[in-house]
């Protein structure tokens, strides 16, 4: 796999649909760092992002920044203060590049231009304590794990309030995706409760497990700290960061297990994780200051 297929164009619309046989290269490549120059460096990361023009978007903890590495090695920090903690990050494709990030220095999401010269708050401590992860919908809604209070926070788009989902429920948030896609649904990491919760479309309440939930362990009908969800909306297949287990799982639509993606025991302690437009998937190893990309086999779909 090189870096020039790695380094594509990425939008939120896939060039293909995933099938239920997809795989991915057991090998992954190393994308951030390309190489051993201190540009390229990053010391603590925890979660990346795509912009239309296949840059990566990455959270830095280390160098408390918000850095951008474009497809031809250049590296620019787009946002950085002393105090700054940058948790989750989230681009708007079909708001200018938009980016968001969540901000546990003082309990904000942040949402820059896409060139880092302009930055508002979108959400504040009135409603948040430690926010986590971040989901922008085409309508403009934001959606936002609230870890200190167990909850996802919906803010409307165009300052029209807030709802509150899984009040109650949800043991520690971490990822929140949006299957606007497929049924609209709501899934939310619930990382200290081992399990994947889903809430239907305009639900706020009644999340039911679609993932673990069996305690903590190693089986696979079992997660260990999942801390990233994506949904393929094709399939209905979920995607999980299964931390404390160091892999990452596939769980197919109303299965009772899931399955081990070939390779992923290898990574350490898995942070964010996203799909570029070509189902590449690409993941942070927090623990070895790296990006890794798995390439999606494109002949698994083929028959």
């Amino acid at each position: 796999m090189d870096c020039n297929l790695i380094h594509s164009n990425s939008t939120p619309i896939k060039k293909v649909s995933l099938c239920s046989k997809a795989t991915w290269n057991s090998k992954p490549l190393t994308v951030i760092p390309l190489d051993s120059s201190t540009q390229q460096q990053i010391q603590d990361p925890i979660d990346i992002a795509f912009d239309s023009e296949g840059s990566i978007i990455v959270t830095d903890l280390g160098t408390q920044s918000v850095r951008k590495f474009y497809e031809d090695g250049r590296v620019t920090t787009l946002y950085t203060t002393k105090d700054l903690i940058p948790i989750s990050v989230f681009v708007n494709q079909f708001d200018d590049d938009a980016i968001y990030f969540s901000d546990h220095a003082d309990n904000t999401v942040k949402k820059l231009s896409k060139d880092g010269k302009t930055m508002k708050i979108v959400a504040d401590h009135q409603f948040l304590e430690s926010p986590m992860g971040i989901y922008v919908d085409r309508k403009g809604n934001v959606y936002v794990g609230d870890l200190g209070k167990n909850r996802i926070v919906k803010y409307l788009a165009n300052n029209q309030g807030i709802q509150v989902i899984g009040q109650g429920e949800i043991g520690s948030p971490s990822s929140v995706y949006v299957d606007e896609d497929g049924d609209d649904a709501v899934y939310v990491s619930d990382t200290h409760s081992n399990r994947i919760l889903k809430y239907r479309s305009s639900s706020i309440t009644g999340g039911v497990t679609v993932a673990g939930g069996q305690g903590t362990g190693s089986g696979l009908n079992q997660l260990s700290g999942p801390y990233q969800v994506l949904v393929d909306s094709t399939t209905g297949s979920l995607f999980i960061g299964d931390t404390y287990n160091k892999r990452i799982v596939k769980w197919a639509k109303d299965a009772k297990q899931g399955e081990v993606l070939s390779g992923t025991t290898s990574i350490q302690w898995t942070a964010g994780m996203k799909f570029d437009r070509d189902w590449n998937l690409f993941v942070v190893e927090q623990s070895k200051k790296r990006v890794l990309a798995f390439e999606y086999d494109a002949s698994s779909c083929k028959n």
